[in-house]
């Protein structure tokens, strides 16, 4: 019997996507109680504790190197050839590296929650011992998920998105709540990261059970551990790591600095436009992620011209996707922000200039990860963190001497982010892949182009002649953009629902 699974994954695009968009849901909500939870129940400066908590945890995820993202390249190549010898060599390999780094990470993590409240003390206070607790429990889950990381490869690189983002899903929204009734309990940031740590260790057994439910042929044995693929994916996983080593260093640093320069309090009105922007970025993320084990997959077959084809078409549509809420965002940012935190946390500037220097990087994910399913990404992230690296150095030096202040620090953000991810990926990106500027122009970037201009416009006349009660003038604001949106641009947003239609029925 001639089986019918689609080991490319393009009959599941659609549902992929979908399911990645609908699970983030999760993300999404909790995501904008938890910071208002924990606000209000011990106070802002407390929340920038969390949020530089966070930011040392980040650190550390560069350790992963990317190389256990790396298997779900592999996985789907490996599956469309029918090679499972290669298939469990690669994985055995990834997952006996991701289990030394872990225990390298664990270690990490114990020395800076050790010297955090030293290097801290003047400016956290009382909350100095309260961060190095945080860190440690923090720092122990990411440890968790590094040695089992390669589950999460397997998992996708099967085109099993759904109980990827189902388990995912499931688990953040368990942890959240189990965070929300400690904070509820008169509970403090040290709770609740245990309740994060706990969740942690079991929402990764389960990921091993279905990982290994999902995908029968892997067998993990020591034998298979070899030097070829460990110096395979590790040249992979570092080109990853690379792609985003310029967001996660352009960021955190930036947030070291201004509890530095400017205490906890500072760090908790920058951290929420910037978490606003990073649920955008993770929305086109997690469209274009399903992107990679398909490239891959057509890329193993042979399938050239289709591969060309779907990479316009996947470009475009990442265009769209991230403009809308991005130019809401740079609108009424600051009204989402007030209805969300409070008056205390507004900042408009700020929020204009996050958004706005976030279009060019954000809508650089599909092609990104179309380079990475070629892996054909290492070039661009070379140049693209080298390149970041020297901005960030040169504007955090002329901040130093004009004085840092929210605005700079914002400025600080997004200029290395638009030179390293944004230009460099689209100059590389497009050369790699054949495609012409001009084409660009005409086959990815013209619409969206035009519904940018359309969306700033119609919003801008919603802030200045709309009403001024926040909910009302959001709604007013959101209705109206998609209205004129859908209207300009109906064929657009066809054709971007019925690619992905047309994948999953292909």
């Amino acid at each position: 019997m001639v089986s019918t699974e689609d080991i490319t994954g393009r009959r599941q695009l659609g549902r992929n996507v979908l399911s990645s968009w609908l699970s983030y849901l999760a993300f999404v909500v909790f995501g904008f109680i938890m910071p208002r939870a924990i606000d209000g129940a011990v106070g802002q400066a407390a929340l920038g504790v969390w949020d530089l908590s966070w930011t040392f945890v980040s650190y550390l995820s560069l350790a992963m190197i990317g190389i256990g993202s790396s298997v779900n390249r592999y996985v789907a190549r490996y599956r469309a050839s029918g090679d499972a010898l290669a298939l469990c060599r690669v994985t055995s390999s990834v997952i006996a590296i991701q289990i030394l780094i872990a225990g390298g990470v664990l270690l990490l993590t114990v020395a800076i929650a050790i010297v955090v409240p030293r290097l801290f003390g003047q400016q956290l206070g009382e909350e100095a011992v309260t961060a190095g607790w945080v860190v440690l429990l923090l720092g122990c889950a990411l440890s968790v998920q590094m040695a089992f990381d390669a589950y999460r490869g397997i998992l996708t690189g099967c085109h099993r998105w759904g109980i990827y983002n189902a388990l995912n899903a499931g688990s953040y929204s368990i942890a959240a709540s189990g965070m929300l009734i400690v904070l509820a309990s008169r509970g403090g940031l040290e709770d609740i990261a245990a309740v994060h740590l706990v969740v942690t260790v079991i929402t990764e057994l389960v990921r091993v059970r279905l990982a290994k439910h999902v995908c029968p042929e892997i067998n993990f044995k020591w034998r298979y551990i070899n030097r070829t693929d460990i110096r395979k994916v590790v040249k992979f996983g570092v080109h990853s790591i690379l792609l985003g080593l310029s967001r996660i260093i352009t960021i955190q640093t930036v947030n070291i600095i201004v509890v530095a320069q400017l205490g906890p309090g500072a760090l908790a009105i920058l951290a929420r436009p910037l978490a606003l922007v990073a649920h955008i970025s993770t929305l086109v993320s997690k469209f274009s992620g399903v992107l990679t084990p398909t490239v891959s997959s057509l890329q193993g077959g042979g399938q050239k011209d289709e591969l060309k084809t779907f990479a316009i078409k996947t470009m475009r549509a990442g265009w769209i996707i991230a403009v809308l809420p991005l130019t809401f965002l740079m609108v009424l940012g600051d009204r989402v922000i007030d209805l969300w935190m409070g008056p205390g946390y507004v900042n408009w500037e700020i929020t204009v200039i996050l958004a706005a220097g976030s279009l060019l990087p954000v809508s650089q994910s599909a092609l990104i990860r179309i380079l990475v399913g070629l892996n054909e990404h290492g070039r661009v992230a070379k140049i693209g963190v080298g390149l970041a690296a020297v901005t960030l150095v040169a504007g955090s030096a002329l901040a130093t001497i004009s004085g840092w202040d929210l605005v700079i620090a914002a400025f600080v953000v997004v200029i290395p982010l638009n030179v390293g991810t944004g230009l460099v990926a689209l100059v590389l990106g497009c050369r790699q892949l054949d495609i012409s500027f001009s084409s660009y122009l005409s086959t990815v970037l013209k619409d969206p182009f035009v519904l940018f201009v359309s969306s700033l416009g119609v919003l801008l006349a919603v802030r200045v002649l709309g009403p001024e009660n926040l909910v009302f003038s959001l709604c007013a604001g959101l209705l109206a953009q998609m209205l004129f949106a859908g209207l300009l641009l109906r064929r657009d947003v066809i054709q971007v629902a019925g690619l992905l239609v047309r994948n999953q029925n292909a």
